[in-house]
């Protein structure tokens, strides 16, 4: 595996880690913004 591949597949983990918090935490809001409205 060269360094290239490394490179993606290390960055494809960071952004995938980073949006799961993310999402979770836009979801929580979308359903509270739907429920108070």
């Amino acid at each position: 595996m060269n360094a290239r591949t490394l490179f993606m597949g290390t960055r494809t983990a960071i952004i995938s880690s980073l949006m799961g918090p993310v999402l979770s935490v836009v979801g929580m809001v979308h359903v509270l913004s739907t429920l108070r409205f």
